[in-house]
């Protein structure tokens, strides 16, 4: 059973961090495209859904930050 939760979990950490890359992407256009519109004194475009995937990029961050742990501590115990 572990193998196969880690098999599963293990793919999705790989994921997270090239997800993560994406998103460090976009914000970094989203705040080019902010400043332009500060510089032409324009109302500033909120983007509701982007935010909505940084939280919840947050979020899946926490849990695999915890499984990560877990599989640090369980090596010593061989676990």
């Amino acid at each position: 059973m572990n193998e196969v939760v880690c098999g599963l979990v293990y793919p999705g950490v790989e994921l997270l961090k090239q997800y993560k890359q994406e998103v460090e992407q976009y914000e970094s256009q989203r705040q080019d495209l902010a400043n332009a519109e500060i510089l032409f004194d324009l109302p500033v475009t909120v983007y509701h859904e982007f935010i909505q995937v940084q939280k919840e990029l947050k979020g899946q961050e926490q849990i695999f930050t915890i499984y990560e742990e877990q599989k640090v501590f369980q090596k010593p115990l061989n676990i």
